[in-house]
């Protein structure tokens, strides 16, 4: 668990209770009801998600990603917006006593994006926030300057690719504060993923197979499957408390990865696999039998062959139908 002692008051951090009051306020103002005692507290534990992931990332701990699933219409988009507003006007309260968050938000579409920076801004009363996509570019000044930046799936995920990574995605993973501690992306990236999937006890299942002398052979290669292995576990406890749902598993830049995740990064398992593709794998269930032998060798090689691909995307991590069904996902 990573150490905040010291960084609560070293942030401009919003309070849980203050986040719960102004969103409570918010959801009575626009849909006119008084949210019940479960809905508060989930919106605390939304609060808390937030502080946590801010505060992680500034002390360069690990995950970086955390996971909100909570029920279509119980505020996680509106939650978002009001957070973002209240992190601004904690910056502006904190003068320089205390370090600036900066927010970046991820939406769907280009309409969202703008109304989500509309929606911030009325929030806070000031302009904090500013949009940047291919239907109005921010200028350099605005990523600079603005506490909340709000851009799309798809720009988000360019971002991220080799040949950008050193100018687009610095544009708005930084400014004047620094890096931006938090990123929420509201709702999953499904629009733009490959179909390069890894089940967690198809992988665990797959690793248990390499015998000890491919293991010494191909080490690294056996690292990075175990590595992954222990994230999609990770991410599957931290989801418990949500009841499925999604989240960016791992950062696509080297220089923000947590140390644990290091060996995340593009591994080449094409002599592994072809190792492995000649095991006697009937022999290890206890039968002799050429059909069962390439049966289970295409399942483990398709197997490999995805995790290949998620070691080498950028990735997100998906819970699906039951919390023991999970999986990481590599997106273009």
């Amino acid at each position: 668990m990573t150490d905040h002692i010291g960084l609560h008051d070293e942030y401009a951090l919003v309070p849980s209770q203050t986040f719960v009051d102004r969103l409570t306020h918010e959801w009575t103002t626009a849909y006119h009801n008084v949210p019940s005692v479960p809905l508060r507290q989930l919106w605390t534990t939304m609060a808390d998600t937030y502080r946590d992931a801010i505060l992680d990332t500034a002390a360069g701990g690990a995950p970086p990603w955390r996971i909100l699933w909570p029920p279509t219409g119980s505020g996680k988009t509106l939650g978002a917006k009001v957070f973002a507003a209240l992190q601004a006007e904690q910056i502006a309260a904190g003068g320089d006593l205390r370090k600036p968050v900066g927010i970046l938000i991820v939406t769907r579409l280009i309409a969202q994006a703008d109304e989500t920076v509309n929606a911030i801004n009325a929030l806070a009363g000031r302009q904090v926030s500013v949009a940047d996509h291919s239907a109005h570019r921010a200028t350099r000044e605005q990523l600079h300057e603005s506490d909340v930046l709000v851009v799309t799936h798809q720009a988000y995920v360019n971002a991220t690719q080799p040949n950008a990574r050193n100018g687009k995605w610095s544009l708005l993973t930084n400014w004047k504060g620094g890096s931006r501690l938090l990123t929420i992306i509201d709702e999953a990236l499904c629009n733009i993923i490959e179909e390069s999937q890894v089940e967690a006890d198809r992988l665990s299942q797959a690793i248990g197979f390499i015998p000890d002398e491919l293991r010494m052979a191909y080490g690294r290669e056996v690292e990075a499957l175990e590595h992954l292995s222990v994230a999609l576990a990770h991410h599957a406890g931290v989801s418990e408390g949500f009841g499925g749902g999604a989240c960016m598993a791992w950062y696509g830049d080297g220089s923000t990865t947590p140390t644990y995740l290091t060996a995340l990064a593009p591994t080449n398992l094409t002599a592994l696999r072809a190792e492995m593709l000649r095991l006697p794998y009937d022999q290890y269930i206890d039968k002799a039998d050429d059909n069962d032998r390439k049966r289970i060798a295409t399942q483990i090689d398709k197997t490999l062959a995805a995790a290949e691909v998620v070691l080498d995307q950028y990735a997100y991590f998906a819970l699906k139908g039951y919390p023991e069904l999970f999986g990481a996902i590599g997106a273009s």
